[in-house]
């Protein structure tokens, strides 16, 4: 009996998932994402960071949709709705890189500080990897400004922020 070896397995995986990404990200398909991140021992507490998704196919990899997102540590909870722009390099495989710009309105209701609203712009950009013809993985880079300062740093707040999300997306 031949032994299947451990790369034989993952180029399998790579040619099977080339076709699950080519039919996912064309015109006229939808997406539903969640993503995020938990850091346990943070300057600021254990700080959780949640974002839920929606998007339509306009084109070929191009993405329109909405956003909501939620964070909150020791110092600070935060909440947004926002819309998104992202196009994604389809190729011939289940990685397929992408790159997103999002504006969003935002809420900062931090401890002993009165409330803050502000305008965020963001950057994304991560690939995904696509499980089965309607499931992928995502690792993205979020680089976000915003309008007043909104996001915390150890015990202060600050008007930038950045974020390494693992997430979970779903096409129909």
């Amino acid at each position: 009996m031949k032994k299947i070896s451990f790369m034989t397995i993952v180029l399998g995986l790579m040619v099977a998932g080339s076709a699950y990404a080519a039919e996912a990200l064309y015109k006229g398909s939808s997406e539903l994402g969640v993503q995020g991140n938990v850091e346990f021992e943070s300057a600021v507490g254990t700080d959780v960071n949640v974002g839920f998704r929606g998007g339509h196919y306009i084109a070929d990899g191009i993405q329109i949709g909405t956003f909501g997102s939620f964070s909150d540590n020791d110092v600070d909870t935060r909440w947004g709705v926002g819309v998104y722009g992202e196009y994604n390099v389809i190729g011939a495989g289940p990685v397929v890189p992408f790159v997103g710009l999002s504006g969003a309105y935002n809420r900062s209701e931090p401890s002993g500080l009165s409330n803050s609203d502000a305008f965020v712009l963001g950057g994304e950009a991560g690939t995904k990897y696509f499980l089965t013809g309607s499931t992928a993985l995502t690792l993205s880079y979020l680089f976000e400004f915003a309008s007043d300062d909104i996001f915390a740093d150890n015990s202060n707040l600050k008007d930038t922020n950045h974020n390494i999300l693992l997430g979970l997306r779903f096409h129909f």
